[in-house]
């Protein structure tokens, strides 16, 4: 069987092209002669920097309070411990701190640092007290009562961050303002950063109290938007970054939020630790986390863009020249032709990270015909071309690294995570939902999927057709209907790419006819979307 043309345009993204960002410095000058506050402002795209000013006496490597801007590293911090598995965002607060014996303690990490857990706006006095420990808030904040029961309602406050950081100590042994330092500054080379005001690093104010710089907050832009990686090196996994950037609030109710006495940002949601600013048909377009002093980054993902503006007066004061910026640059720069979420696993479309040896689609506004397709300087097959859309086979040489850059035709390099692992099962519908496009022989069932990763034959290229027989090596567990189906070869399909996997398997025993939920896990990861079988 030939899973060949099984794609469909799912997106129009566009490409940046030459700008005029003059009018920015106009901005900035008017900044400082009518509120009198210095800045920086430094935007990058594709990780090159397309426009840095400075007015005043800043600078892009100068350190100032970034309030609420706090919250973003805060997040990633957060999500490094749960990539490594002590942590699970869905882990309530009563499994680590015994203390919380009330509704409190039912609240989850991921409730904690989406601020849906239920505590009031105003914070016990802890939170705002560097003289205490991170240990000895948590046991005053186990004693407030809280507005709302957990996930009900949104309220914008920082006792759960500050709760939340107090678990990540006790999980990790170390302590909260350590853990920033070893697993965000250091790594990132943010030098010019550090944990809290005046070192107080016992009780550092998690959702507001950092210093950092212009320069120093781009990098950790960059990391964000190039999925988890830092100059090749992992800082969080792909699957951490989509978590942190999806909305983290479940349509909880809007009772207190800085964006909620403006009509038209009013259902802005929350991730970890940043706004979704900008959704547009569902799609996330902007990211943000402004501070207080008006300190603000934020990712446009529609145009490979990170920015940020650095400086130190009232936000209310300094919001409308910040949109001016956005303006501006909305204007002026077109979108990207080709996005990390515009690659995406061809079966389920599941986006932003390659797999060695799979069949990848990518998605962008007049990318096609190829002329040149490359993952990590290594051709990659390609399959089928069309104006907005290219089927590729990514390289197996990728096998290893962290990261690799995708090259297709004259765009700009786009640094893309590679995953072991990312399965997609192929379904009638072509999304990954739905019945699968499955051969069925009394009990024995072949499905078609890709992602596996890598086989048991390393040379092979993924770019031909084959007859050999070459097995998937992660390991690989199936249920269908929650029962555990016995897997009889999981490997390439004989006459087709390299990329495209079959699995043969026998059902359970006694499975009476119907339509049922699929789960395939390869490598510890669960193939997403809602592929069913159908036995009716």
């Amino acid at each position: 069987m030939r899973v060949i043309s099984l794609w469909c345009a799912l997106l129009g993204l566009s490409s940046a092209s030459a700008q005029n960002l003059s009018e920015l410095d106009r901005i900035l000058d008017e900044m400082r002669q009518s509120i009198g506050a210095s800045s920086t402002l430094l935007i990058q795209q594709n990780g090159q920097t397309i426009y840095s000013r400075s007015t005043g006496d800043w600078s892009p490597t100068r350190a100032i309070p970034i309030a609420s801007a706090s919250k973003w590293l805060s997040g990633a911090v957060l999500m490094t411990v749960v990539d490594e598995g002590r942590l699970s965002l869905d882990h309530t607060v009563d499994r680590y701190l015994p203390e919380f014996t009330g509704p409190s303690g039912k609240a989850t990490i991921r409730q904690l640092f989406s601020m849906t857990s239920g505590f009031g706006p105003t914070d016990p006095p802890c939170v705002n007290d560097r003289s205490t420990t991170l240990e000895a808030c948590a046991r005053e904040i186990a004693t407030a009562s809280l507005a709302i029961p957990p996930g009900t309602g949104f309220i914008y406050s920082s006792t759960g961050m500050q709760l939340a950081a107090r678990i990540a100590e006790v999980v990790t042994g170390r302590r909260w303002a350590d853990l920033l330092r070893e697993r965000l500054y250091t790594p990132l080379g943010m030098t010019s950063s550090r944990p809290a005001l005046l070192n107080a690093d016992s009780n550092p104010l998690v959702a507001g109290g950092y210093v950092s710089s212009a320069q120093d907050y781009q990098r950790f832009l960059n990391m964000i938007l190039n999925g988890g990686i830092h100059e090749g090196r992992r800082i969080l996994s792909s699957r951490a970054i989509d978590t942190m950037l999806a909305d983290q609030t479940s349509n909880a109710r809007i009772v207190f939020s800085p964006y909620q006495q403006n009509p038209a940002t009013a259902d802005t949601r929350y991730g970890i630790g940043n706004w979704r600013q900008l959704v547009t048909n569902g799609v996330l377009e902007e990211s943000s986390s402004t501070g207080a002093f008006g300190f603000t980054p934020w990712i446009d993902h529609t145009r490979n863009l990170t920015g940020v503006l650095s400086v130190l007066n009232d936000n209310p004061v300094v919001m409308p020249f910040y949109l001016r910026i956005r303006e501006v640059l909305l204007r002026q720069i077109p979108k990207a032709r080709l996005t990390r979420r515009g690659v995406t696993n061809a079966a389920n479309y599941s986006a932003g990270r390659l797999v060695p040896g799979s069949i990848i689609t990518v998605f962008g506004d007049s990318i096609g015909p190829v002329s040149q397709f490359t993952i990590a300087g290594v051709s990659a097959p390609v399959i089928a071309s069309f104006p907005n859309q290219v089927s590729a086979l990514v390289p197996f040489e990728i096998a290893g690294r962290n990261s690799a850059e995708l090259r297709l035709n004259n765009l700009p390099a786009l640094p893309m995570p590679v995953d072991p692992t990312d399965p997609g099962i192929f379904t009638l519908a072509q999304t990954g939902n739905g019945p699968a496009a499955a051969l069925i022989t009394g009990d024995i069932v072949t499905i078609y999927l890709t992602g596996a990763g890598q086989t048991n034959a390393a040379g092979v290229t993924g770019a031909v057709a084959t007859s050999d027989l070459k097995r998937i090596s992660a390991p690989i567990e199936i249920t269908i209907g929650n029962q555990p189906a016995t897997i009889l070869y999981a490997g390439t399909s004989p006459g087709s790419y390299e990329g495209l996997t079959q699995v043969n398997l026998r059902l359970p025993a006694n499975l009476p006819r119907g339509l049922y939920p699929l789960r395939l896990t390869i490598g510890g990861i669960t193939a997403s979307g809602n592929p069913q079988l159908d036995l009716r």
